[in-house]
């Protein structure tokens, strides 16, 4: 998968929780596979510490290869739960409900790792039984560009069902159905006996789908002690360390712009999220998609009307307008003037004055 330069994503060294376990199971040496992609033993034994996204899951990649162990990332989440996520395992415990405690990991989740989101998605609970019951489901969506393989996806999901299982407090809760975007291995007896329900390949999501009643269900493991101390600390450590979906969507704007198809719904495709999600995570940090597309198209005008000879309709092209007479009441609004007279006097400006 090709990646986006421009972005270095990483993950708490806690999500390799049980990895020298396992590797003892398998009788391989750890070390060595570590320094293979630039990891250390050093970095596993503090949870707290940050990994490079990438280099993490091409190490799961590699075990599973060089260790012909094809379900290692499934095995690995299979030995995590609620635990491993750290702070926010511990703010899921302070929540009443497993609804809450859900929806507590999914907005936290960037303070554990900034190459993935959890979608949480569930529809109106109703009193109804049967096979009319809501189902819910838990996506996990790594971000553009990042190097998210079969065993990262599947270690995702194992831990996640497993801290479900804690939640409900059922040491094997019966799932709906488990789905996966990549194509289905050689077997899958493994995946099924863990999750216990229908698993499909190839599917549009990477998503754990499950009772929607279970969401009203008191949380099993609730403890509401440190409730005001761990949701500040989470408050500060996201606003430090999560990815700006702000620079996210100005990069896309920029890429689609020529295009004349950069739209929210676009864009929103580009970052895997839903557009209503993408607006609601832009209102966060106070901002619209129009502001942000009006922006960068500002920017990028100072920059075409500079360029001596670039003729004004090619400059409104590569900005995304459908006529010459839009992207000139734009101009005039961004400068109070316009592109002819814009560039007349940045030629009279000598270039080393020019701000």
């Amino acid at each position: 998968m090709r990646r986006n330069p421009g972005v270095r994503y990483f993950t708490r060294a806690g999500s390799l929780s049980g990895l020298d376990v396992l590797a003892r199971e398998l009788r391989q040496p750890l070390g060595p596979m570590l320094r293979r992609h630039g990891l250390s033993l050093e970095q596993l034994a503090d949870p707290e510490a940050r990994v490079p996204y990438t280099e993490w899951s091409e190490l799961l990649e590699d075990c599973a290869q060089s260790w012909h162990c094809p379900e290692f990332g499934l095995r690995l989440g299979m030995i995590q739960n609620l635990n491993v996520l750290g702070p926010i395992g511990l703010v899921a415990r302070l929540t009443d409900t497993v609804g809450d405690a859900l929806r507590a990991i999914e907005r936290n989740m960037a303070t554990h790792t900034s190459g993935s989101t959890l979608e949480l998605r569930c529809p109106a609970v109703t009193s109804r039984a049967g096979p009319d019951r809501p189902i819910a489901s838990i996506a996990y969506v790594p971000k553009p560009h990042t190097t998210a393989g079969r065993q990262i996806v599947e270690m995702a999901l194992a831990t996640m069902g497993n801290s479900v299982a804690m939640l409900i407090g059922e040491a094997r809760p019966r799932f709906t159905r488990v789905t996966f975007r990549h194509d289905a291995p050689q077997t899958n007896r493994l995946a099924r006996h863990h999750f216990g329900c229908p698993i499909r390949y190839g599917a549009e999501m990477n998503a754990l789908c499950f009772d929607g009643r279970w969401m009203e269900l008191r949380t099993a493991v609730r403890d509401p002690t440190y409730a005001p101390i761990v949701n500040a600390y989470l408050e500060r450590t996201r606003e430090q360390i999560e990815v700006d979906v702000v620079e996210s969507t100005r990069h896309f704007i920029g890429a689609l712009l020529a295009t004349g198809r950069c739209s929210r719904d676009a864009v929103a495709k580009c970052l895997h999220l839903h557009p209503r999600t993408l607006q609601r995570r832009l209102q966060e940090h106070g901002v619209t998609f129009a502001d942000l597309l009006d922006a960068v198209r500002r920017e990028r005008a100072m920059e075409l009307v500079e360029r001596h000879g670039l003729p004004f309709l090619q400059a409104a092209m590569a900005l995304g307008y459908s006529s010459q007479s839009c992207f000139n009441q734009a101009f005039r609004r961004w400068t109070s003037t316009t592109p002819t007279s814009y560039r007349q006097d940045r030629r009279r400006v000598p270039a080393g004055r020019r701000g």
